[in-house]
């Protein structure tokens, strides 16, 4: 039996943000996390009619993990490079995010239920959490540009080797976070604003 997301937890989450977005005007951040992979399924492509492209394979595990965070209504974007999902990478992430809050407004996180982001040593800094209802990444808006990122850099791309997957993954962090109005547009929510 699959397991579903709850639409009206989901319903009540969105009215929750927008009632505080109305009433205490907060910097909205929406943090996740994502995998790279050497091997990745393929995207859609151009290929004539009755033709069956072929995309190349590695057949190898290779991967990069990333945690970013973007902030929609300016189109700012931090993304990291981690070995993995842990506790304490997450605060490091969480560290170096706390020169870009604005000191003068509250700062919340929308962010899913990942067990390392519910640990007790967290110390969240000038950060609110909020978790997102279990099996929500549609009200992520992080997700569409994880999706862009993959599509633009990684798409048809075969790396040789580990350190060629992880300076590839720099490159494209690097170019998005530099893009603003790119990401803003990638980000931009009517589900919820």
């Amino acid at each position: 039996m699959a397991v579903k997301a709850n639409p009206a937890k989901q319903k009540s989450f969105v009215v929750h943000i927008r009632i505080r977005n109305q009433e205490e005007h907060p910097v909205f951040w929406f943090e996740d996390e994502t995998a790279v992979w050497a091997d990745p399924a393929p995207f859609r492509q151009w290929a004539f009619r009755g033709s069956r492209p072929v995309s190349p394979r590695t057949v190898t595990h290779w991967h990069c993990n990333v945690m970013g965070a973007v902030r929609p209504d300016t189109g700012f974007f931090s993304g990291l490079i981690v070995s993995h999902g842990n506790g304490k990478l997450f605060q490091i992430f969480l560290d170096q995010l706390q020169e870009y809050l604005e000191p003068d407004r509250k700062n919340v996180m929308i962010l899913d239920n990942a067990r390392f982001h519910h640990m007790k040593i967290l110390q969240w800094g000038k950060l609110e959490p909020v978790f997102l209802p279990p099996y929500s990444p549609n009200l992520n808006v992080i997700e569409p540009l994880w999706l862009r990122i993959k599509h633009r850099f990684f798409n048809g791309w075969i790396p040789k080797n580990q350190d060629q997957l992880d300076g590839r993954t720099w490159e494209a962090l690097k170019y998005f976070s530099d893009s603003p109005e790119l990401v803003k547009s990638i980000c931009a929510t009517t589900t919820y604003f």
